[in-house]
């Protein structure tokens, strides 16, 4: 008799385990069809930077108008803003390689507080340009998903999302990038 519960209950309980498994797989499949598809729809799509402004240091048409491609780092309130440019400086390391490759990085800050954001800045000293989207409107106008993935994305010489994602990530994803920007310095360069 105790052994036909003990059967009872380990079958309730691999019947729960299958099914929990089940769902998340079937979550993880939706998951991923989804990502592909915003991929899909923000690639080689037009990105507009006229909503924006800058401190004094800055101007938004010598970094539209400089044949570079952009390494776009849109940093949004839902973040902690010394941990974001704690991130950024990781991108110091990669300066003279992109250099070499002819890219800029340009940081794009929707935080109401544009004097703290400076300050954080230059605490932990990131030189690169920084434009702010106070209103939200360079998001909502270029359609920028709220999947932090989306907010890291490279434009090329005509403004076109040429890269989503981290490069920085791996050094396999690195060269990928690398290899990239060659080929578009080499189509509008």
């Amino acid at each position: 008799m105790i052994f036909r519960n003990y059967k009872k209950l380990l079958f309730i309980f691999l019947l729960f385990v299958t099914a929990f498994y089940s769902c998340k797989n079937v979550t993880r499949q939706k998951t991923g069809t989804g990502s592909i598809q915003q991929v899909a729809s923000f690639m080689n799509k037009s990105i507009e930077f006229a909503s924006l402004f800058s401190d004094y240091r800055n101007s938004l048409d010598t970094v539209l108008w400089a044949k570079r491609n952009k390494i776009v780092l849109y940093l949004d309130s839902m973040n902690c803003t010394s941990c974001a440019f704690n991130e950024i400086r990781k991108w110091n390391m990669y300066s003279k390689e992109l250099e070499r490759l002819k890219t800029d990085i340009v940081i794009i800050c929707n935080y109401s507080d544009v004097k703290a954001v400076l300050d954080v800045k230059e605490a932990v000293h990131v030189g690169f340009p920084i434009f702010f989207d106070v209103d939200g409107r360079f998001k909502s106008t270029n359609h920028i998903p709220q999947d932090s993935m989306f907010h890291i994305f490279v434009v090329g010489f005509t403004n076109k999302v040429i890269w989503i994602g981290l490069p920085i990530r791996s050094s396999k994803s690195w060269e990928d990038f690398c290899s990239m920007i060659i080929l578009s310095n080499r189509e509008y360069g």
